[in-house]
């Protein structure tokens, strides 16, 4: 499931921010980003770099980091600031990073016939107790222990949110739960001082 990537996404962003200077300083509080670049945008992540874009985010160049290590298709990463202008002038005191790509079958799930696009927004030094009780108060069901992490699931359906919890019960298949539909998954995980808010959508592949 998506937290089970955790290690190789802090991989991802601590090289990133390594590579520009900027490790061991975040402090920002990137619950908003993440409702506004993943959240209301699905996990889509050409509708996530538009929004991060029109916030004034700078995607970043992929040479920064290594796509080799990314076990998903497409990766982009974008920062709340222009790494080219670092030379000049000091970065923001609040750096922020989101992570976009996409996987299929055994890519990431060793499930045949799911695809999961993915958005995740991160953070250096976060407060997880309390950018876990924002995603407490976002959601208006509870979510479920899926490989020893907390994820909520759901489905749209028109403007309500339904539950989606039953994907994860002993013996469940996702592909007959998904069943032609989109269904999300979120979760918030904190990995040596990194906190990180995450969303996939999942549906069949073809």
């Amino acid at each position: 499931m998506i937290v089970s990537e955790v290690p190789v996404f802090k991989s991802i962003l601590v090289g990133t921010l390594l590579a520009l200077g900027l490790a061991g300083s975040v402090t920002a509080e990137p619950f908003d980003d993440y409702l506004e670049f993943c959240l209301k945008p699905e996990a889509n992540a050409q509708a996530a770099g538009s929004a991060a874009q029109a916030a004034g985010w700078f995607k970043v160049p992929s040479e920064v980091y290594s796509e080799e290590e990314v076990p998903f298709q497409d990766p982009s990463a974008w920062l709340n600031f222009d790494i080219y202008e670092v030379s000049d002038k000091p970065p923001p005191s609040d750096v922020r990073i989101m992570l976009t790509g996409w996987g299929q079958d055994e890519e990431v799930f060793e499930i045949e016939g799911m695809r999961l696009d993915f958005c995740m927004v991160g953070v250096m030094s976060g407060d997880f107790a309390d950018l876990r009780a924002r995603m407490v108060a976002h959601f208006d069901f509870d979510p479920v222990m899926a490989g020893g992490e907390e994820v909520w699931a759901w489905s749209r359906q028109g403007a309500r949110l339904q539950s989606e919890a039953a994907i994860f019960a002993e013996g469940s298949d996702p592909n007959v739960a998904a069943q032609g539909r989109k269904i999300f998954l979120a979760g918030v995980t904190e990995e040596e001082g990194m906190v990180m808010l995450i969303m996939g959508s999942m549906r069949p592949a073809n």
